[in-house]
């Protein structure tokens, strides 16, 4: 039986895998844990990318969290924390370091982060 916790988060990284998949139209899924202890972010199917999902009430909360779990999960050239806001609605949250690699690769394909 998981926790109340659990199934909140696991329901949110659900819905925002299925709104990445039909914006971008990439197989995007939840990332589904196999007992690893090592952890690679929460969501499959984004290329060269990891993605930390928090919905918490404290939206700073979920960022700064978010960002820290980052630091350790992210083995991809890019990564970012996707918030769920008051209201239902999602921000997309990176730090200037992983904004600027991603700024760099979308408008210079051929250089390497």
């Amino acid at each position: 039986m998981t926790s109340p916790q659990a199934r909140k988060g696991a329901k949110a990284e659900r819905e925002l895998a299925k709104i990445l998949a039909d914006l971008t139209g990439w197989p995007v899924c939840r990332r589904l844990r196999t007992g690893a202890h090592v952890d690679h972010g929460d969501l499959d199917g984004i290329p060269d990318t990891t993605v930390e999902v928090k919905d918490y009430t404290d939206v700073l909360r979920g960022i700064r969290e978010g960002l820290a779990d980052l630091e350790v999960e992210q083995d991809t050239p890019f990564g970012a924390v996707a918030v769920r806001r008051r209201g239902g609605g999602w921000l997309i949250v990176m730090d200037p370091a992983r904004f600027a690699t991603l700024l760099r690769e979308a408008t210079n394909p051929e250089v390497t982060p």
